[in-house]
């Protein structure tokens, strides 16, 4: 069986999310690396507002018969190394690291599928998040 590699920080999962990791999935055998916090504070400049802990679980929850894995610190490639993919499936906005996976797909015999974006209007990370935090402020001070 194929072996499949997503990434993430998949902090408040969307249906652009689910989009990305069940494609995945239908290729083969689905690893999902989730970003530390400490490299989504060092990519994006603020905090995830799950921690990694429960961002995995949560992962795990939705995809019991998938591989869900934190990101390593020091090795970025680890589980590439560890794992030996296939097939990477990006989202269409992902840059984090991806010449490192280029490399190391010309290299390994690997392929890169970029996913077109899902709805990116209305589900991209950011705009769920912002509506969020609008609708919970919404609702705080409407008294």
């Amino acid at each position: 069986m194929k072996k499949v590699m997503a990434f993430g920080s998949f902090d408040v999962l969307h249906k652009g999310h689910y989009f990305l990791l069940d494609t995945a999935q239908k290729q083969g055998e689905l690893t999902i690396i989730v970003a530390l916090d400490s490299t989504i504070e060092k990519l994006k400049g603020n905090k995830p507002h799950y921690t990694q802990t429960k961002r995995v679980k949560h992962l795990q929850s939705k995809y019991p018969n998938v591989t869900v894995v934190l990101g390593r610190e020091k090795d970025k490639m680890y589980w590439v190394k560890k794992v030996k993919p296939d097939l990477f499936v990006l989202g269409y906005d992902q840059s984090a690291f991806v010449s490192k996976l280029k490399t190391y797909a010309k290299s390994h015999e690997c392929k890169i599928d970029v996913l077109s974006s899902y709805k990116a209007y209305k589900y991209k990370s950011s705009k769920v998040k912002n509506s969020f935090w609008r609708m919970l402020r919404y609702k705080l001070f409407r008294r």
